[in-house]
């Protein structure tokens, strides 16, 4: 203990009850000394928290979850994932998924329902992180929903936060596997940072000892949320009810000084969540299409239209174009 600290004295020739009395008002002392110094660290704690880790309302709830297989694979589509690291925070727009709704389904590692060390997450509370290592240095990101042995694999995400450290990611990542220095390697554009299931997983750092069997509801490493902002109005004669000072609008061509972020906009295209009938604007057409790699496990499921992907989104990783025309021509 140090000695400004210590309530014991050497001065053996003080006065017994004197000597008392300091001890009594240095211990005070001490005591106040030492809540004022807890409530100062606290303090500094707090404000050192990094802004990631708080959690906004938009942040989907169990129920999200709680619903079949391929309806969540559905719903996941445009929703956002976020990865807290802590110092940072990575976002990411789902553009694709995979339904794996296990038992009859051969291509689910759930299949007959077998429970495994492995695939145990699957038969958890829907909304359960599912992580596992494929061709022994890729992760693959699943989330556990409603049915026994069901998962949606997030197969591809829309880099929208964070965007450098998901290159360094992958960068970084690229380093070890080939053991080239970064400067000889291939530049990787934004679009083909997420662009498969192993890609997002490096790039946002998932892996099975971190991630995996975490409730996605409660725990602030991984979730997801709505996206708040907004889609992207491609087309600018968009009828909205007010603009940005809470003027209506008469004129379907709407020109705002700014968007929801605060961002100028220099071209009409607008962030608005709904039109003036409460409508959302633009809501993406989801294309239905066969699952990718699982040919050996023979018909009728390498035909099932289980993969869902946002049509025109650049980040899918793999286009099914037959499909597409099928589904514009019925539109």
């Amino acid at each position: 203990m140090d000695s400004d600290k210590s309530i014991y004295f050497q001065n053996t020739t003080t006065n017994p009850l004197r000597q008392l009395r300091r001890k009594l008002s240095k211990t005070k002392e001490n005591e106040t000394n030492f809540k004022k110094s807890k409530l100062e660290n606290t303090s500094t704690i707090q404000q050192n928290l990094p802004t990631s880790l708080e959690v906004g309302s938009d942040r989907l709830k169990d129920d999200f979850f709680n619903v079949s297989c391929e309806q969540l694979a559905r719903n996941l589509l445009g929703k956002i994932l976020v990865r807290n690291l802590g110092d940072v925070i990575l976002k990411g727009r789902i553009v694709e998924t995979e339904c794996y709704p296990g038992g009859e389904d051969k291509a689910s590692h759930s299949f007959n329902g077998k429970i495994t060390a492995r695939n145990k997450p699957m038969f958890m509370k829907p909304g359960t992180c599912y992580v596992y290592l494929t061709y022994g240095m890729y992760h693959c990101f699943n989330i556990s929903c409603q049915g026994e042995g069901a998962a949606v694999l997030i197969r591809a995400l829309e880099p929208i936060k964070g965007i450098d450290r998901m290159l360094e990611n992958r960068l970084n990542f690229q380093t070890r596997k080939t053991s080239e220095p970064k400067k000889k390697q291939r530049q990787i554009h934004s679009r083909d940072l997420c662009n498969g299931p192993g890609k997002l997983c490096v790039a946002l750092q998932v892996d099975t000892a971190e991630v995996n069997e975490k409730d996605i509801c409660s725990w602030n490493g991984v979730y997801i949320e709505e996206d708040v902002q907004g889609r992207e109005v491609n087309d600018p004669r968009v009828y909205i009810k007010e603009d940005i000072q809470g003027r209506e609008v008469n004129d379907p061509i709407v020109y705002m000084e700014k968007d929801r972020q605060g961002h100028k906009v220099n071209d009409p295209r607008v962030y608005i969540k709904e039109d003036i009938q409460g409508q959302e604007v633009n809501d993406p057409i989801i294309v239905a299409s066969t699952r990718i790699g699982i040919d050996s496990y023979g018909e009728p499921w390498t035909k099932k239209l289980w993969r869902f992907y946002i049509y025109g989104n650049r980040c899918v990783s793999k286009f099914d174009r037959t499909r597409e025309k099928e589904i514009i021509d019925q539109t």
